[in-house]
């Protein structure tokens, strides 16, 4: 008969939980959201609304936006002028629980999250070479209300946007 002790199971448990989480946090930076209800949504695949700057999205999710160009996109807070090159758009999601969101874009872009007329402060997420329709990603601590994204300088009239809470504050 085996018997295991407390601090080996517990030790194996840790080690297994590990892997597991390192290996769901390089499916994350790859596309795969896993939503609340543990299902996973692939950015690049099917159908996903478009919206255009300016336009407000209705909660978090997986959207395409049309860009204009730089010169044309009334910033929320305005990037400095080598942003304004190429392609950027302003959407608004119109209300998020408070929470940490990752926000991943296909195209390279700058990003940025605003809530109550302030920069929030973005944390980037790694960059995975086998995972090359993400193009950069971040995560960023929001309150409850309002979220926008800026993006701008992009090299394309267009760009697959995912949002996501990744877990909550409360």
């Amino acid at each position: 008969m085996t018997v295991w002790s407390g601090a080996g199971v517990l030790g194996a448990f840790a080690v297994t939980l590990g892997i597991g989480m390192a290996h769901a946090r390089a499916q994350d930076v790859c596309g795969q959201f896993t939503w609340s209800v543990g299902e996973k949504i692939d950015l690049f695949t099917g159908y996903v609304p478009t919206f255009k700057s300016g336009q407000g999205l209705p909660k978090d999710g997986v959207y395409a936006v049309d860009l204009l160009p730089g010169k044309e996109v009334l910033f929320f807070l305005d990037p400095d002028r080598s942003r304004r090159q190429g392609f950027g758009a302003v959407v608004t999601i119109e209300n998020v629980p408070s929470g940490r969101f990752r926000i991943a874009i296909t195209e390279e872009a700058r990003l940025d999250a605003i809530q109550d007329n302030a920069l929030l402060p973005v944390q980037p997420v790694g960059y995975d070479p086998a995972c090359p329709s993400i193009r950069f990603a971040v995560e960023v601590n929001a309150e409850d209300g309002p979220l926008t994204i800026q993006i701008s300088g992009a090299n394309r009239p267009w760009i697959r946007v995912g949002v996501a809470r990744i877990w909550s504050f409360e």
